[in-house]
């Protein structure tokens, strides 16, 4: 299965308001810096990616500037309905792309195992130095999990739970 992907402006209007109403469903994904309306200003910058199939809106993905030289991608997304088909696959390939098209470096912070497992599918790598290429400021920020910012050295989830992922850096 196929789907139409579009990152290229696209008119206002009610495919917001259906993101919107999706992800509000999936608390996990927004919150007070992931909203529809910052998802759309990613898309009007081409930083985000957004997949139809048969005319219906079933994925997202986005990439976050974090400096003026790195983006992070994150706020991937798939319609319950569509997960497990390959639409996740498509959108990371496409973002992979769009990425090298713009010659930005990118990365992802992931503990999630179906979008590590979906980002190794496009091959892209899995990077055990979270100090470069990338730098260490952007890699292992201020985390839910491991808050003591302190000993972030010792922060037993890197590499283990959570996964630094490699776009075009």
């Amino acid at each position: 299965m196929h789907m139409r992907l579009v990152h290229a402006p696209m008119p206002t209007g009610s495919i917001w308001e259906i993101l919107e109403r999706a992800l509000l469903a999936e608390p996990h994904i927004l919150g007070s810096r992931i909203t529809a309306t910052k998802l759309r200003e990613l898309y009007d910058e081409g930083l985000a990616v957004v997949g139809f199939y048969e005319e219906r809106l079933v994925g997202f993905i986005a990439a976050w500037p974090v400096s003026a030289d790195h983006v992070e991608v994150g706020s991937a997304w798939i319609h319950i309905e569509h997960r497990g088909v390959g639409f996740g696959t498509q959108l990371v390939a496409k973002m992979a792309d769009l990425l090298r098209e713009q010659k930005k470096s990118g990365f992802a912070i992931s503990d999630n195992p179906a979008f590590i497992a979906t980002t190794r599918k496009v091959h892209l790598p899995l990077h055990n130095e979270w100090k470069s290429p990338i730098p260490y400021e952007l890699t292992c920020g201020p985390c839910e999990k491991f808050p003591n910012d302190e000993m972030k050295d010792a922060c037993p989830y890197r590499n283990n739970a959570c996964r630094l992922i490699l776009f075009n850096s």
